[in-house]
């Protein structure tokens, strides 16, 4: 049983890094606004390669509408793209009428990542309004944190991605930490501190660590590789792990890792034991 959990912790690890890899990753499920300018906002959803957008504005009387782009696909170049519709329907409160439902093409709407790097990833959102071009720029809405998810014994491990690893400096292909399908456990301090533990000896360690943020519904730890004596392992590297989703079964995200010139890359992740 032990080994096929290991197994199937490694497992969904790499199946992990498969589901995220969609021409626009990580995934931009969820609110974005602009803080600088409160009272509006974008909803949106991607399922696979299709992104349905809302955008919560006000119309040329500064009345309230939903400006709906349904059908938004990739145009190539990292930009997303599609028919921008003006919706209308039943009041509030009345009976519905689905002859009242209507929409009128008034332009066209398209998002970027503008910024995707360390969790605070930002968008670039254009569109238009019968002639009247807006551009826009976003981050995620965030209200809660997830960090009170990570904590536990976990199976799973990291996944590198050796074709991102950097060669030039002679750098060794990966380096030995966490190895898929391995038992680590998750803890928290005060205030957001969190630390991935792998036991490698009775009184040895080796620690991924740092300070963690939310971001929308990612996660990111900020921090650095620790190894050596558990009341005082040494730095031996930065790290940064990424696109956090965390739940009740597991987490997983991105990890990089720097080690003096060296740059290593991939998906870490496990499923609780």
């Amino acid at each position: 049983m032990i080994k096929l959990l290991r197994w199937l912790a490694a497992v969904f690890v790499l199946a992990s890094t498969a589901a995220r890899a969609a021409s626009l990753s990580p995934d931009v499920t969820g609110f974005w606004h602009n803080p600088n300018e409160p009272g509006w906002g974008a909803a949106i959803a991607q399922q696979d390669d299709v992104l349905f957008v809302s955008l919560l504005v006000y119309d040329e009387q500064r009345r309230p509408e939903w400006l709906v782009a349904g059908d938004v696909r990739d145009a190539g170049g990292g930009v997303f793209s599609g028919t921008l519709y003006r919706t209308s329907g039943s009041a509030l409160g009345a009976a519905f009428d689905p002859a009242l439902v209507q929409s009128r093409a008034v332009g066209t709407l398209s998002i970027q990542y503008a910024v995707n790097f360390g969790g605070q990833a930002s968008l670039r959102l254009g569109y238009t309004v019968d002639g009247v071009a807006v551009t826009k720029g976003l981050v995620r809405l965030t209200w809660a944190s997830n960090a009170a998810r990570l904590p536990g014994a976990y199976f799973g491990g990291i996944v590198f991605n050796l074709a991102a690893v950097s060669q030039l400096n002679g750098c060794p292909a990966q380096p030995e930490l966490l190895p898929p399908g391995g038992q680590f456990r998750i803890n928290m301090s005060v205030p957001a501190t969190i630390a991935i533990i792998q036991s490698e000896g009775i009184d040895t360690v080796t620690v991924i660590g740092g300070e963690y943020a939310q971001s929308g519904q990612f996660g990111v730890i900020t921090g650095g590789v620790f190894r050596g004596p558990i009341v005082s392992p040494l730095r031996i590297a930065d790290a940064q792990v990424t696109n956090i989703v965390a739940s009740d079964d597991g987490f997983f995200g991105h990890v990089r890792i720097v080690i003096g010139s060296c740059l290593y890359e991939g998906a870490i992740g496990g499923i609780r034991r």
